[in-house]
């Protein structure tokens, strides 16, 4: 049975054997621009980071961000050193990241947390210079004590180039962060 592409009728492959791969290879532009005059359907890949492809799917009736993300590898920061959150007030911290293309993104973030006495301590994730975060998680962590935090999904939209980044803050003076990871995933781009 062929595997027929709907937008422009052409065959890709003449039998089963030709794997969804390499069908989606001959579909898919890579490229760290989308194609110029794309057509409703068609599929563009770009690689944010070594290591990482993503894969969108252009829809013409799809608002400002008509490339929707149809898979993926999520991009990665990760610092494993210890930092001490503010107390008070938020703070850009470590790790981030820099996004290429204007779009939805969702992101969420993990790291240990510690302290010499009890209070909360809260981290989060960030885009732009705002300290202030779009998804944040504040346990109490008990004194003398470890505490994984971990920062439920959320979506921002960001602009082209933006910057990603963790935030941190706390109730008291004396907290520590360490190992700290987000991930970053679009739902849509332009």
């Amino acid at each position: 049975m062929p595997i027929l592409v709907p937008t422009t009728g052409t065959v890709i492959a003449s039998t089963w054997g030709k794997s969804v791969a390499d069908a989606l290879n001959s579909l898919t532009t890579l490229s760290a621009t989308p194609p110029a005059s794309p057509v409703d359907g068609q599929y563009w890949a770009m690689s944010p980071a070594a290591g990482i492809l993503w894969l969108f799917r252009y829809n013409a009736t799809g608002g400002t961000h008509k490339w929707e993300f149809a898979g993926g590898s999520p991009l990665i920061g990760f610092d494993a050193t210890s930092g001490s959150p503010a107390s008070g007030s938020w703070a850009l911290g470590s790790p981030s990241l820099v996004v290429a293309r204007a779009g939805i993104y969702t992101g969420s973030c993990v790291c240990e947390a510690s302290a010499p006495s009890a209070m909360r301590i809260w981290m989060g994730i960030t885009s732009g210079a705002a300290a202030s975060p779009f998804t944040s998680q504040g346990p109490t962590v008990a004194a003398s004590s470890f505490v994984s935090l971990v920062a439920p999904e959320r979506e921002t939209t960001v602009t082209a180039g933006a910057t990603i980044s963790a935030t941190y803050t706390a109730s008291a003076p004396g907290g520590s962060v360490a190992g700290r990871q987000i991930r970053v995933v679009p739902r849509a781009v332009s």
